[in-house]
């Protein structure tokens, strides 16, 4: 029997190009959202870059959206790891007087009928020409409760997975650095799942949104 791992970290970051500005408001109820391209240039792509470390410290470590990171203390690559990701949503800027909001909208029928099918609540913001759009907060909270289902086959997180993993795109395998990125991507919500491991890696990262470009939502 081989050894197994059991600490590891994963660093994510995001850039998308020409963002014009890093701040963003988040508005509960917008009266007459009007979509504009002052903070996000829709017209452009962004590049996803993860890494993948082993530390036994139980550290946790937020991506900042820029690539060059410091790697904590105790930490080490790992190479040989393949992640998958899948956008579930595209991005919205949603203007109301002089505050913008980022919001998510056009989620994807798999997601939400995954979430369905677990019972799992999404609640939109508000809608506009008939399309519900939602706060990251939501998201994530959905998220969240989707993977804290168990089950004696499958829990929650198995099933997002898997969903992932056939809807989703494989990245290349992290390199000796513990770095893959893709680039080119269609701005908006990502989910990220890793989808193939060593067996050094005691228990995979569990999936994880991103939206992209990062915002601090």
């Amino acid at each position: 029997m081989k050894n197994r791992k059991t600490g590891n970290l994963l660093i994510a970051a995001s850039m998308a190009a020409l963002m014009t500005a890093g701040g963003f408001s988040a508005l509960a109820s917008p009266a007459a959202p009007e979509y504009t391209g002052a903070v996000i240039d829709g017209t452009k792509t962004a590049s996803l870059t993860l890494y993948k470390l082993v530390n036994n410290d139980g550290l946790t470590l937020n991506g900042t959206g820029l690539d060059a990171q410091t790697l904590p203390n105790g930490s080490r690559p790992l190479a040989g790891v393949t992640f998958s990701c899948w956008k579930i949503a595209d991005i919205r800027q949603i203007t109301t007087g002089s505050s913008v909001g980022t919001y998510y909208a056009g989620l994807d029928a798999g997601f939400a009928a995954l979430a369905a099918a677990l019972h799992v609540t999404l609640t939109p913001a508000g809608t506009d020409n008939g399309t519900a759009y939602y706060t990251g907060e939501a998201l994530n909270a959905a998220l969240a409760a989707i993977k804290a289902i168990g089950g004696t086959t499958e829990t929650g997180e198995t099933q997002l997975n898997d969903l992932i993993r056939a809807s989703g795109t494989a990245m290349t395998a992290t390199d000796a650095a513990g770095r893959t990125s893709r680039e080119n991507l269609a701005l908006g919500l990502y989910l990220v799942a890793e989808t193939d491991c060593p067996e050094t890696v005691g228990s995979p990262s569990s999936p994880f949104m991103i939206s992209l470009p990062m915002t601090n939502i």
